[in-house]
C-alpha cells in the first residue's frame, strides 16, 4: 500500500538510548515515546500524530496499558495510531 510502512524506527540519544519511535504511516506522522512508571517499573506510551498535508497535530489518548519495556510501549503506542488512523472518517 502506497504512504505506508510497517517498520517504526527507535531514535537514539548520545548515550544510545532509545529516546522515541516514529513512522510514516498514510500522509502522516506518529511518535510514540516510553514513559516509566517509577513506582512499579513499567512503562505507559504518549502518541502524538502529525497530518503532514494539514499540519495539525494531536495526541492520541488510548487505554491504559503498561509495558515492560520501553521498546514494547512504543511499539504499543505506534500499532495504536495505526488503528486510529485506520478508522478515521
Amino acid at each position: 500500500m502506497a504512504g505506508t510502512s510497517s517498520i517504526a524506527s527507535h531514535s537514539s540519544d548520545i548515550y544510545g538510548a532509545s529516546c522515541m519511535a516514529s513512522q510514516l504511516y498514510k500522509s502522516r506522522l506518529i511518535v510514540a515515546e516510553g514513559i516509566i512508571n517509577e513506582l512499579t517499573g513499567q512503562w505507559r506510551v504518549m502518541i502524538d500524530i502529525t497530518s503532514l498535508s494539514l499540519r495539525q497535530s494531536r495526541v492520541l489518548k488510548v487505554p491504559s496499558q503498561e509495558c515492560e519495556t520501553k521498546e514494547e510501549a512504543e511499539t504499543f503506542g505506534i500499532e495504536s495510531a495505526q488503528n486510529w488512523i485506520d478508522q478515521e472518517r
